[in-house]
């Protein structure tokens, strides 16, 4: 088709042919009403905002299914009684699972179905459109597009047939010619792709939900350690008493073989680099490049291993997902005081030590009465690399903070042939065989996931394709020697050669008024 010939309208008849409204049509019902709001772009555009908004406000407030020895006084300790009395009444610990979401969540699955089969329709009408006779107000109604031409039948079907129209005609007796053209029902049947991937990925989320088990373990070096899996804890009443009818928990056990965490040395450029820290300075610009686990999961029989699990390279099997979330290490410190020896403890950091004639005490709350606080700041030990280059073997080493009666302090570092010495206090790190290394594995049992990724990816692909193809129907009525033609084009497209040719075309008519501005 010719340009000249082209108008970008929304049809305004899709369910009545001569484009108008029809009279003697009854008045919309409840049914009908709730028809329109499923199918209504705004309103599903406030349910997402909704859903939005109530997941970052489940992301801020921790989960009481989500967070080890929740309680009500650890929610009160930490928002005190009006914050937490609000984030009690509107449910805001239990979000997820909240009445609210759950509807938001039900809505937008069912406007996605309802879109869904209101797509499919329009697409099947759209494979079954055929030419028949339309009044002359068709043509002449609303902005729809008219032009006369003196152009039969057999041209009109050749000039859409020449801009790669599928053509249908009809002809009537007395020799008038109706002809309908459509290009683009790819981009139909992507709607109808669209709107079911949302149905996909939301399957695959009720899934995840429904089924999903997660949570954290601690596990010391070859000392194994079992967790239950159950798909059971953390969720509402009702759906509990689901599961318990065919879901049972099962046990794994966990076998931390060896846990290593390499580090890098971090340089920073001359002017950067802090004056006066010396070996302090160097301590802290030692950085962990990776740490990694060795473990083994069982499984009743069955046992799986893996030798470099890590952050970004999990263990997976029989639908369990391990990563490596985290590490902690515990090391003796030993404290001499006045030339006696006090008893040691097992420190790690964020640790802080109230150190007296009287023993070793840790910090909880208010200071306990003594000469001298110590502070557990950082604590590394292992293979330092200079790229990939190994530099050096790091002996157990601390950075601590002395605090002194009169809040004097100072920064240490400490470590087994190196001890700090302050005033009357001795410190001096244990060996590398008495270091303890916690390895922390966050687990999950997803069901929906692969199902949520194929929902993605049919999104993606049926977002891009509707967006890339135009759907255009042309409507023809030849008759008496002339020609009428309407163009319908279906919303939204971009056709990369016509915008090439319009920002080509404004660049050259910038550069003409810019030149005849000069002249």
């Amino acid at each position: 088709m010719d340009g000249r010939n082209e108008s970008a309208t929304v049809e305004p008849g899709a369910h009545h042919p001569d484009g108008g409204q029809d009279a003697g049509a009854p008045e919309a019902g409840l049914s009908d009403l709730l028809w329109t709001w499923l199918n209504s772009l705004r309103v599903t555009i406030w349910v997402l905002v909704l859903i939005a908004v109530f997941s970052v406000i489940g992301t801020m407030v921790p989960q009481w299914d989500q967070v080890q020895g929740a309680s009500e006084a650890a929610y009160l300790a930490r928002y005190g009684a009006f914050k937490w009395g609000a984030i009690k009444f509107f449910g805001f610990h239990r979000m997820y699972s909240t009445w609210y979401f759950i509807v938001l969540n039900v809505w937008l699955a069912v406007s996605a179905a309802a879109c869904t089969v209101k797509k499919l329709r329009e697409a099947l009408r759209a494979l079954r459109e055929t030419a028949r006779a339309r009044p002359s107000t068709f043509y002449l109604s609303g902005k729809a597009f008219r032009r006369e031409q003196a152009i039969d039948a057999d041209s009109a079907r050749a000039l859409l047939r020449a801009s790669h129209f599928r053509v249908r005609a009809v002809a009537e007796p007395d020799g008038t010619v109706h002809i309908v053209g459509q290009r683009g029902l790819s981009k139909l049947w992507a709607l109808v792709m669209m709107h079911f991937s949302i149905l996909v990925i939301l399957f695959g989320i009720l899934l995840s939900w429904v089924y999903g088990v997660h949570g954290s373990v601690s596990v010391e070096p070859l000392k194994p350690t079992r967790v239950t899996l159950n798909p059971t804890e953390g969720k509402p009443a009702w759906l509990r008493a689901f599961l318990s009818t065919h879901t049972e928990p099962v046990t794994c056990e966990f076998v931390l073989n060896n846990f290593s965490i390499p580090m890098d040395v971090l340089k920073f450029p001359e002017e950067q680099q802090m004056a006066g820290y010396g070996e302090v300075g160097e301590f802290q610009n030692l950085v962990v490049r990776q740490y990694t686990s060795d473990l083994t999961v069982r499984l009743g029989n069955r046992e799986w291993r893996k030798k470099n699990l890590s952050v970004n390279w999990p263990l997976r099997f029989e639908g369990l997902t391990i990563y490596q979330s985290a590490y902690r290490y515990f090391a003796p410190l030993r404290f001499e005081y006045r030339g006696r020896d006090l008893p040691s403890r097992s420190v790690t950091p964020g640790m802080a030590l109230s150190v007296s004639d009287r023993g070793v005490f840790e910090v909880r709350g208010a200071p306990h009465p003594g000469p001298f606080i110590v502070e557990v700041l950082d604590f590394k030990v292992g293979e330092v690399y200079d790229g990939n280059e190994l530099v050096r073997e790091l002996p157990p080493t601390a950075l601590v903070r002395v605090i002194g009666m009169k809040g004097e302090y100072g920064l240490y570092l400490v470590s087994p042939d190196k001890p700090a010495v302050v005033s009357a206090l001795k410190m001096t790190m244990g060996s590398s065989d008495e270091v303890v290394g916690i390895s922390i594995f966050s687990y999950k049992i997803d069901r929906g996931t692969d199902i949520v990724y194929l929902g993605s990816i049919l999104l993606t692909l049926g977002a891009l394709l509707a967006l890339w193809v135009g759907f255009d129907r042309v409507y023809v009525r030849v008759k008496n020697g002339r020609s009428d033609w309407r163009l319908i084009r279906q919303g939204l497209q971009l056709r990369l050669g016509e915008a090439l040719s319009r920002i080509i075309t404004r660049t050259e008519r910038a550069s003409s008024a810019e030149q005849d501005g000069a002249t």
